[in-house]
């Protein structure tokens, strides 16, 4: 009948295992290294900022409204001489969204693999130069009276990134150069709609929040490796 030994590999102490040990620290060093590349921690928020979405819409006689109202909103940075911005724009973020009454407080996370916009929208938003930040809104009345819904209209509205980012934490007034953007978030906030006449006034808010990772420094990486490999080193 064989006998097993119940101490593990590393437990050893022997002095002829003394190179078998320096692998012992390596192998777990290299699998914490593994994890740590393959489950990246969600980042810090860089950047938030609530929408407020307003529209008036003439009613006509022959399309009242009858609601619900819904609306789609999206994103997207183009260069200062793009003016007005098109619509099929390259790097615009969450265009495939539906707001709904039903999505009210609900809350959309996009991350760099979900949209082929995303990195599109991420060079714009982090190159260190300042870009025109625009949105888009549209309006739809899914209730009308006719087969399809009625497009109410929509707006498109942008300015340059300092108008709307001024990023304190990391000491620049636009832009978020120097960050790796790991997620897009929206929530809807709020949304309602009232006719008074011949009028009918929507009025919904949605909040952008950025997260993402300062980059490591140039060489930090590397340095860190060579120091832990110096002291394995020293531990032979």
């Amino acid at each position: 009948m064989s006998h097993r030994s119940s101490v593990p590999p590393c437990a050893h102490r022997t002095a002829s295992a003394r190179p078998s040990r320096s692998r012992c620290v390596i192998a777990p060093a290299l699998v914490l290294l593994a994890l740590a590349a393959a489950n990246p921690a969600r980042g810090d928020v860089l950047f938030q900022r609530q929408f407020p979405l307003t529209f008036r819409y003439d009613v006509q006689p022959s399309r009242p409204i009858n609601g619900p109202i819904e609306f789609t909103w999206a994103l997207f940075e183009a260069d200062k001489a793009v003016n007005p911005p098109l619509s099929n724009q390259p790097g615009r973020v969450f265009d495939t969204l539906r707001f709904t009454p039903a999505t009210v407080g609900q809350t959309f996370r996009l991350l760099p693999g979900d949209d082929p916009d995303f990195a599109a929208f991420e060079a714009s938003l982090t190159n260190g130069r300042e870009d025109n930040l625009w949105e888009t809104v549209n309006y739809y009345d899914t209730g009308a009276r006719i087969p399809e819904e009625v497009t109410l209209g929509g707006d498109l509205g942008g300015g340059p990134e300092q108008s709307w980012i001024y990023n304190r934490l990391f000491g620049q007034p636009y832009d978020l150069a120097g960050n790796d953007i790991t997620a897009l978030i929206v929530r809807h906030d709020s949304l309602s709609f009232e006719t008074r006449g011949t009028v009918t006034y929507v009025n919904a808010a949605v909040t952008l929040t950025v997260e993402g990772t300062p980059l490591p420094e140039p060489g930090g990486a590397l340095f860190g490796l060579a120091g832990a490999a110096w002291v394995i080193r020293r531990r032979r």
